[in-house]
C-alpha cells in the first residue's frame, strides 16, 4: 500500500514537472513572438516615420511650386497690365499723330 502510494505520488510528481515543462515552453514561444512583434512594430515604426519624411519634402516641394505658380501669375498679371497701358499710350499716340496730321494738312 505503501509503494503504491508513493507510485502514485510519484506519477503525480512527474505529471506536475512535465506541465511545468509544456509551460516553460510555451513561456519560451510567448516570449519569442513578443520580441517578433517588438521587431515588427519597430520597423512599422521605422517605415512610419520614412513615410513622415517624405510627406514633408513633398510638401516644401509642393509650396515651392505653388510659390513660382503664384509669381508667375502675378508676372503674368503685371504684363497684361503694363501691356493695356502701353495700348493705350499707343492709342493716345496715334490720336495725336492723326489730329497732327489733319492739322498740317489743312
Amino acid at each position: 500500500m505503501d509503494n503504491r502510494i508513493l507510485n502514485l505520488i510519484l506519477d503525480k510528481l512527474e505529471n506536475i514537472e512535465k506541465e511545468q515543462q509544456e509551460i516553460r515552453n510555451e513561456l519560451g514561444e510567448l516570449r519569442s513572438d513578443q520580441q517578433s512583434i517588438k521587431s515588427e512594430l519597430s520597423e512599422l515604426r521605422n517605415d512610419q516615420q520614412s513615410i513622415r519624411n517624405e510627406l514633408g519634402e513633398m510638401k516644401r516641394e509642393i509650396c515651392h511650386r505653388l510659390d513660382r505658380l503664384e509669381q508667375g501669375q502675378e508676372a503674368i498679371k503685371e504684363f497684361m497690365f503694363n501691356a493695356e497701358k502701353a495700348f493705350q499710350r499707343c492709342e493716345k499716340d496715334h490720336k495725336f499723330i492723326e489730329n497732327l496730321k489733319k492739322a498740317i494738312g489743312e
